[in-house]
Formats: C-alpha cells, structure tokens, sequence
C-alpha cells in the first residue's frame, strides 16, 4: 500500500516540476509560495 502511494507521488513530482503541499496537495509554482502557504495554512504542525 505505502509502495504503490510514494511511487505515484515520485511520477506525478517528475512530471508536474511544480511544488506540491503533502499536507493539501495544492500546487504552487516556487518554493517561496510553498513556503508562505505552510506558515499560512499549516502553521499549527
């Protein structure tokens, strides 16, 4: 089960050269955006 779930999040990453929240799986184009979403949304982890 784990292998199937990290196999398909490896492909997707590849493929998309966006960065993806693990948490939400919005998709952001920098890190930066990445970043401010985790402090904004995901703050309390």
């Amino acid at each position: 089960m784990a292998g199937t779930g990290s196999r398909k999040m490896a492909s997707g990453f590849r493929r998309e050269s966006k960065f993806k929240c693990k948490i939400c799986r919005m998709i952001f184009d920098s890190k930066d955006e990445l970043k401010l979403h985790f402090l904004e949304d995901h703050s309390h982890y």
